[in-house]
């Protein structure tokens, strides 16, 4: 290492300490192959991919009371580990869920490492961690995509063709160093009055309990009809807001519907890649933000997604200084190329109602390599106990909304209430409903669905 120079943590790395996140585990990034793997050749392309991102090579070392980080020469290798036993369709989950499940040596071997699993039959597949200390999911979606790109290139003799990276996450860190003391006192004071009133807004979520070992993970999944997103962007288009506003409104809305009240509370996890330079960056950009919509009774579809956005924007500039609102409202109307705002209560596809991509084809020889939804593993899902319940819109040919809640904290009832209702003021959105007051939305859309009582 040629340099010792100790850097802060971000802000959002920080977070992370704060939530005790020994226990989050690893982001796993799954690809797997029909056909035969260069070892050799995925350390050199995962070493180019590192050399290019500082996090991937980052080390923890103690900073005054706490934790700061410093970064390994570009070129240094990432560990591989290979593994002798041949796994079959069912004892995959058991396989990565046994890899995710241990912790990654932050201070010694770095938050980076990739497994190469053999697979039952041809093929094999490779397993990439990363400690979500280095990275968000978004950055794990870029690493996976240079990975691979990377390793196609070189096995044909090539330089890899990537993003031009303009600013580095040292430059991040240091701009938000730059935030003056008494600016950082008056966001926190900012969001402790936010939060007071967020934990005594009537919701109609379920109420958060202490964590307590040994509860398992639910799924539960909700249609959407495909032939209504393109409705639901027209209407995003007439009122100038995101596309990814709308399963956002909604889900207030659905909250909304299953509570009382005038006021909706929710925490919020915000995508900060609301500036051209770090959005091609692997790292972590994004904060847990409450967010409270008020003043729904009286309000209609159009007012819905307009309160919604004012609300975000507004979150998002108060807790983002170095950053700048009016960017990132920009940027969030280019609809198929920006993350958009990320819920704790709904995680937002990032190209919402589009096709996820799914296969790099021709690696070598006409190997293909197919990307594998690993993200919510049953182990990768224990480190998220405090969220009680996550709400994720997916796109494509059949978009769901999908709900992942710990068992125990929450009724199966209470969720089926929410993803149905959310999938079903999905669907219903169109341009023709933007002047609908939301009691008869809500009236409307319900017509047919099947939903357990409310619960207040």
């Amino acid at each position: 290492m040629t340099t010792a120079t100790v850097l802060p943590l971000s802000s959002e790395q920080y977070d992370y300490l704060s939530l005790g996140r020994r226990g989050y585990g690893a982001i796993p990034v799954c690809v797997r192959l029909d056909g035969p793997l260069d070892v050799d050749l995925l350390a050199t392309a995962a070493a180019h991919v590192a050399g290019r991102h500082q996090p991937l090579r980052m080390r923890l070392r103690p900073l005054g009371d706490g934790f700061g980080q410093v970064f390994r020469d570009p070129g240094d290798p990432v560990p591989i580990r290979m593994h002798d036993v041949v796994c079959g369709a069912s004892a995959l989950p058991d396989a990565l869920d046994g890899l995710i499940a241990g912790e990654l040596d932050l201070e010694g071997e770095g938050p980076l490492e990739l497994h190469v699993l053999p697979l039952d039959g041809q093929g094999s597949l490779v397993v990439g961690l990363l400690d979500h200390l280095a990275t968000d999911g978004w950055g794990s979606y870029l690493f996976n995509w240079e990975l691979w790109r990377s390793y196609r290139a070189l096995g044909r003799g090539q330089r890899p063709v990537l993003p031009h990276l303009a600013r580095s996450y040292t430059d991040h860190v240091q701009d938000q160093q730059r935030v003056s003391e008494s600016r950082s006192r008056a966001l926190g004071r900012h969001w402790s009055t936010i939060a007071s009133r967020f934990a005594v807004a009537d919701n109609g979520l379920p109420a958060t309990v202490p964590s307590q070992p040994g509860l398992g993970r639910g799924d539960l999944t909700a249609p959407i009809d495909p032939d209504h997103l393109a409705r639901s962007r027209q209407l995003a288009d007439a009122l100038g807001v995101s596309a990814n506003a709308v399963p956002l409104a909604c889900l207030v809305l659905a909250a909304w519907s299953l509570g009382e009240g005038d006021s909706v509370g929710l925490s919020f996890i915000y995508s900060g890649r609301d500036t051209f330079s770090v959005r091609p960056l692997v790292g972590v950009f994004h904060r847990r933000v409450p967010l409270l919509v008020e003043g729904l009774r009286d309000c209609d579809v159009a007012g819905l997604l307009r309160k919604v956005t004012a609300a975000s924007f507004d979150a998002v500039r108060r807790s983002r200084a170095p950053y700048s609102s009016r960017l990132f409202a920009g940027l969030l109307r280019e609809h198929d190329a920006v993350s958009g705002i990320s819920l704790l209560y709904n995680q937002i596809d990032p190209v919402f109602g589009a096709p996820r991509r799914g296969a790099v084809q021709g690696l070598s020889d006409g190997v293909t390599a197919e990307f594998v939804d690993s993200h919510f593993l049953s182990n990768r899902w224990r480190g998220y106990r405090e969220q009680t319940l996550r709400l994720m819109v997916a796109g494509g040919e059949r978009p769901t909304v999908q709900a992942i809640y710990n068992d125990g904290y929450v009724a199966e009832q209470q969720v089926q209430a929410m993803i149905a209702r959310l999938a079903a003021f999905i669907s219903a959105l169109g341009p023709e409903s933007a002047g609908l007051p939301l009691e008869e939305f809500i009236g409307t859309a319900l017509q047919g669905v099947k939903d357990p009582s409310p619960v207040g």
